[in-house]
């Protein structure tokens, strides 16, 4: 029975023992296990730490050699653009030479520019001078019947008023109208005929009745409006061997008009558009009609056939009829028709009525026209 009991004894102190031992045991186990689950916890964290990481070092990587790829293809550009610079310099210093050679030239042209204008400059006024030669009739209309030349022939205005002129200058133009304007001279032109010329600047109001160009006599005395009326041939003497020369101007036709005893005809007609202010020139020259407008010749006529052609200047003394009223801007007048036919008077302007007593150059009328 002792031996029983002392076993007994010493059993259950070790069985106390060991269960002690294992719960610490347990308890470390735990902690072990806790530990490691906050290892693991921690390493899946590192893990996404690092596969963040990795990604973003892969996405570096990736921009670096787009980076880099864009840099070579900058690179290359650039050698190209250097390339290409070195090129244009080369150019660039082929063309400074041209230039340099260029600049010399252009010196040069430019000195005889300026040697040539002054020369112009000298022509032009020796032009203007020679303008005056043969100048034997000359009104500007400047508010006055004042002639700029000497020849005792005085001028008297019917009717009209001054007005703006081509360059809407005031007071500047003389403006007839319906039914009574004209300007009347108080001497007829004596000794020129053959060669001489007309010039007037002339805007008509109203259209001339269209004829032919023939030296046939025409019944037609009065077919256009009159800038400046043909004085009859026997204010000249022998009426079979003289004529005067007048113009009707409208603004479709222009008729340069021969006259004399029963006899009016028509050597020159030019037919077009005469609308607004016109500068028209009439040039006879051995016997020969041609005709210029605003500096440009139009046309040649018919070579008259009398002996002597002589330029009318607005009045008619004639005793074979009364055309005491005729001048500037009338004709025929008083005459057979009734003095308010259109065709009887000029409607519109005038300015600048001139004539010389020798044919002017073609260079002559053009600056003649410009100033």
């Amino acid at each position: 029975m002792k031996k029983v009991l002392i076993i007994v004894v010493i059993i259950i102190p070790v069985f106390i023992s060991c269960t002690n031992r294992d719960g610490e045991i347990i308890d470390l186990i735990k902690s072990i296990k806790n530990q490691n689950d906050d290892l693991k916890t921690q390493i899946t964290a590192l893990k996404k730490t690092t596969d963040s990481a990795l990604v973003a070092v892969l996405k570096v990587n990736s921009l670096q050699i787009a980076t880099d790829r864009k840099i070579d293809l900058i690179q290359s550009d650039l050698k190209t653009l250097l390339s290409q610079i070195a090129v244009l310099n080369g150019q660039i210093s082929s063309l400074n030479t041209d230039i340099g050679a260029l600049k010399i030239k252009i010196d040069a042209l430019q000195a005889k520019c300026s040697e040539l204008v002054a020369q112009i400059a000298l022509l032009n006024s020796s032009n203007l001078t020679s303008l005056n030669n043969g100048l034997i009739v000359s009104y500007k209309f400047n508010s006055n019947l004042a002639e700029d030349v000497s020849n005792s022939i005085n001028a008297t205005l019917i009717g009209g008023v001054y007005s703006t002129d081509r360059n809407n200058i005031l007071q500047n133009s003389l403006e007839l109208k319906l039914p009574l304007s004209f300007v009347k001279m108080n001497e007829v032109l004596q000794n020129v005929s053959n060669d001489f010329t007309i010039s007037i600047w002339a805007y008509s109001l109203n259209d001339a009745r269209l004829i032919n160009q023939s030296l046939d006599p025409s019944g037609d005395y009065v077919s256009g409006p009159p800038l400046l009326h043909p004085t009859h041939g026997s204010n000249w003497g022998d009426i079979n061997l003289n004529s005067g020369v007048g113009i009707y101007y409208g603004k479709n036709q222009i008729q340069i008009v021969e006259h004399s005893d029963n006899y009016v005809a028509f050597p020159l007609v030019y037919t077009g558009n005469l609308s607004g202010w016109n500068h028209i020139v009439l040039v006879y020259q051995s016997h020969l009609p041609k005709l210029y407008i605003n500096g440009q010749f139009i046309k040649s006529g018919l070579i008259s056939k009398f002996k002597y052609v002589h330029p009318s200047n607005g009045i008619d003394k004639t005793t074979y009829a009364n055309y005491s009223n005729s001048g500037l801007g009338r004709a025929f007048s008083p005459g057979a028709e009734p003095n308010i036919n259109i065709f009887k008077n000029f409607e519109g302007k005038i300015d600048d009525f001139k004539i010389w007593n020798r044919v002017l150059t073609d260079l002559e009328i053009a600056n003649l026209y410009k100033n």
